[in-house]
């Protein structure tokens, strides 16, 4: 397979289909570690104004101004606390000569073999002209207020002194209820931050409860004044949260899917504030003929049914999640002791369940292992398989426990 395909393929099962992808409001494209592009989106295409059979294959170099500016970019991202990337204003060259200003997000993807970074591009040309214009004509701020889209607020010795009609649609406010009160009544870290000169994440509710998501920016005009600009970016981080939790599920049960279980699970390990920790793999015995018996269509609603039944059994803090066609894991923040009650507890209402509307019996095998046999998770998936297998070989329907070393 080749790469461009195995990055489709990958990027395909994360969202169920290439609908989210192709038909988003934000460009998009994914690059590979080499920062080659690999997959476009038509928003992507249209910004830049290339074909895709123009770019895919290509360094993203194509994109900047210069080899200097492709470079220098590299260290232009920050990683945030969700683990996606984010940049400072970019400046970026369309196949006709014109540059532009983007901010990037990148959210990584991991395969087996590769790493792939999603990159979403917002052009932040008007805005940045934006801030430009507010620098160097104050004198005509009245008119910028109202040309541009962006929210702006005109703060005189902490005072709301002008907005414009943008930042009341964000605020769902009217103009005597803004004007002439302290800004930190709508921003109240602003005498912290008024010096800072970064970008920072808002949400605000509005008075029917609805909440606008928007970058701010405090600008200093004089010593004692201000123009802070939002930026309205709900539907864009929205849209961002989806692509991420989409690329954590698992899509037919909605449970963590393998490489999220995996992250979650070693954090849980190394966490000084869990001393214990049991890890659970287990699978459906016979499920090969059930798929051959009832139907694929069937298969899935038991695997679904099974999900939502274990799930009413656990707690909040255990981490459940598929690995692929019908093994599941848990990881359990206590000892094997009280794992093993859990586990049997866990047998017993499968056993007791008629799957689907076929009414069918279904059981499972278990391995467990706790974190006295290993603290990497590795170490304990390989002893929990082959406690699983014995399991399997001793008559299925049970449980498996290693002896602690």
């Amino acid at each position: 397979m080749t790469l461009q395909k195995e990055v489709l393929a990958t990027y395909d099962s994360m969202l169920t289909g290439d609908i989210l992808f192709e038909r988003s409001i934000t460009p998009m494209v994914i690059v590979d570690s080499q920062r080659i592009m690999v997959k476009a989106n038509i928003r992507f295409c249209e910004l830049f104004g290339y074909a895709r059979t123009e770019i895919l294959g290509q360094s993203t170099a194509l994109l900047t101004p210069s080899r200097k500016h492709f470079e220098s970019y590299k260290q232009s991202f920050e990683r945030t606390r969700d683990g996606s990337l984010q940049s400072s204003d970019l400046l970026y060259k369309k196949k006709n000569g014109e540059l532009f200003w983007v901010k990037l997000t990148g959210i990584p993807i991991v395969t087996d073999s590769k790493q792939f970074v999603l990159w979403s591009f917002d052009d932040i040309t008007q805005e940045v002209h934006a801030r430009e214009e507010i620098r160097d004509r104050y004198r005509e701020l009245e008119i910028i207020f109202e040309k541009v889209r962006a929210g702006l607020v005109f703060v005189v010795e902490g005072v709301i002194n002008r907005v414009n009609q943008s930042f009341l649609r964000m605020l769902n406010e009217k103009h005597e209820n803004v004007v002439g009160r302290n800004v930190t009544f709508f921003l109240d870290c602003f005498e912290k931050c008024k010096t800072e000169g970064t970008k920072k994440i808002v949400r605000f509710r509005n008075s029917d409860g609805h909440v606008t998501i928007v970058e701010r920016e405090i600008i200093p005009i004089t010593k004692n004044s201000h123009i802070i600009v939002f930026i309205d970016i709900t539907e864009h981080v929205q849209e961002k949260e989806v692509l991420t939790k989409k690329s954590q599920i698992d899509g037919l049960t909605g449970i963590f899917n393998r490489n999220t279980f995996l992250q979650f699970a070693q954090e849980l390990l190394l966490d000084p504030a869990h001393e214990y920790a049991s890890f659970m793999l287990f699978d459906i015995d016979h499920f090969k003929e059930i798929n051959d018996t009832h139907g694929h269509d069937i298969g899935d609603e038991v695997l679904i049914e099974l999900v939502r039944l274990i799930q009413q059994l656990l707690r909040r803090e255990e981490i459940f999640g598929r690995f692929g066609g019908e093994e599941f894991g848990v990881l359990f923040p206590v000892a094997q002791n009280q794992a093993t009650v859990i586990a049997q507890r866990l047998l017993e209402a499968i056993r007791q369940h008629r799957f689907t509307r076929k009414k069918l019996a279904v059981t499972v095998s278990m391995g467990l292992v706790d974190n006295t046999f290993s603290n990497v998770f590795e170490t304990m998936y390989k002893e929990a398989d082959r406690l699983l297998y014995l399991a399997k070989n001793s008559g299925r329907d049970r449980l498996e426990c290693s002896a602690s070393r």
